[in-house]
């Protein structure tokens, strides 16, 4: 159908053009020969005239052809998703299988001749390991309070300036109890004990920080 656009469009055009030449070709004689009262009307004639003239050069389009449509073939992959074998023996064939079995069961056919592509693949695995034991993370039992502080410094707390305890984290032993303010370094952070709070120390290591 766009193949008629352009002859159409240029048809209209030309009986346009032609059209306009001929109307002024008239109005300009009539104007030269006639009276105001007539060349008043004329201009009243050519206004009314103009809407109407694309009507007056309209040709008609020819009618749409329709195209035979060309054969077309869509796969899908099976709606539900191929189960591998469990046991590890996942080859080609084993995988192209499992992969047919679904296809036909979603779609009650095989395409045969054509490639199978995995788009993607998961895998799930359960298993089962030995109790972790959480003890390994416990302070050393040689561990003492006094051997973890490593100095004080002044700290900016509740609008003053207070003289701190500075202690190594991962020094402290089991059972250790700080009252706030102090500060608790280690290579990866640093804990900030505030006035009002106490932090103490759990068998497993865990530094546990609560209201006074």
């Amino acid at each position: 159908m766009q193949g008629f656009l352009v002859p159409v469009w240029f048809v209209n055009a030309v009986v346009q053009a032609t059209a306009l030449l001929a109307l002024a070709a008239l109005a300009a004689w009539l104007l030269r020969s006639a009276t105001a009262a007539a060349r008043r009307l004329l201009w009243l004639c050519a206004l009314a005239l103009l809407p109407a003239l694309p009507l007056l050069s309209w040709v008609p389009a020819p009618a749409p052809r329709l195209l035979p449509a060309l054969p077309s073939m869509a796969l899908s992959a099976p709606r539900a998703p191929v189960a591998l074998p469990a046991s590890g023996n996942v080859t080609r064939e084993a995988i192209q299988a499992a992969f047919e079995i679904s296809y036909r069961a979603s779609f009650s056919r095989l395409l045969a001749g054509l490639p199978i592509r995995i788009a993607a693949m998961r895998v799930a695995a359960i298993g089962r390991r030995p109790r972790f034991d959480f003890t390994v993370f416990a302070p050393d039992t040689a561990a003492s309070l006094a051997g973890a502080q490593t100095g004080t410094r002044p700290v900016w707390f509740e609008g003053g300036w207070r003289e701190t305890g500075v202690w190594s984290r991962l020094s402290l032993p089991a059972g250790a109890r700080l009252e706030g303010p102090a500060i608790l370094e280690q290579p990866d952070s640093t804990i900030v004990v505030e006035p009002g709070f106490a932090a103490r120390v759990d068998r497993l290591g865990n530094f546990i920080v609560e209201p006074v």
